[in-house]
């Protein structure tokens, strides 16, 4: 599934957008879930909590304009995974949005052709992306193979990803990255730990042995879904 913001401060642009983007999801056979949003306040309230995939982003907005909002997304939050299109009736913008490594900029008025023209290419990218995971250290993108990775490491504001026995770090949270690895086989088993399934070796009561032969200890409230979950990997792998 593909969670989708739309922020505009006119709402029958965002009826439009959105009516849009459903006739399109159900056209491609392609599950997406919608979240509208009138102002750039009211999506800085759930953007913390909720990862999108894609936003659709009106640059020109009263207060908190679009360029404002990317800046948080990409400077402040460290988040470069997030695909941002911008909207704007004013092409002057183009090239200022590039810092904030736009994915496309969509100029109104808008229409089905357009929209669907950078649906179908986001649609592209994203199968593209989803086997990798893109982090940024400095001004440097790195990918890692999903099947690569063995556990993320919570220290701080710090992450710590563990793969093919090498270690790196970069800013984040293991919230956001749980929700962008929702699709495979990662499990959060204790505040400081993300763990991929396929590289555990040993499941204990109150621990994991991983494929590195690191010790995770399993958070007494997790130790049930992690028992349940491993189970359930177990199953799908024998099918």
């Amino acid at each position: 599934m593909i969670r989708i913001a739309i922020v505009d401060d006119e709402n029958n642009i965002c009826s439009y957008v959105e009516r849009c983007l459903l006739n399109l999801s159900k056209m491609h056979c392609i599950s997406i879930e919608v979240d509208v949003f009138n102002s750039g306040e009211d999506l800085m309230k759930t953007i913390h909590e909720l990862f999108y995939d894609v936003i659709f982003l009106d640059i020109k907005m009263q207060n908190l304009s679009g360029l404002d909002i990317s800046k948080t997304i990409r400077n402040t939050m460290g988040n470069e995974t997030t695909q941002i299109i911008y909207i704007s009736g004013n092409t002057e913008y183009a090239i200022e949005v590039f810092d904030y490594d736009p994915f496309h900029f969509l100029p109104k008025p808008l229409n089905e052709e357009k929209i669907e023209s950078v649906f179908l290419k986001l649609i592209r990218k994203l199968s593209l992306k989803s086997e990798a995971f893109t982090y940024k250290i400095g001004c440097n993108s790195v990918k890692v193979a999903i099947k690569d990775i063995i556990y993320f490491e919570s220290d701080k504001r710090k992450i710590i990803i563990h793969y093919n026995n090498k270690e790196d770090e970069f800013y984040g949270s293991l919230e956001n990255i749980a929700q962008q690895l929702g699709k495979h086989n990662f499990l959060q088993v204790h505040k400081s730990f993300l763990i991929n399934c396929i590289h555990v070796r040993k499941c204990k009561y109150e621990s994991l042995e991983m494929s590195n032969h690191m010790i995770i200890p399993i958070a007494q409230s997790k130790r049930k879904e992690v028992r349940e979950k491993q189970l359930e990997f177990i199953n799908n792998e024998e099918v």
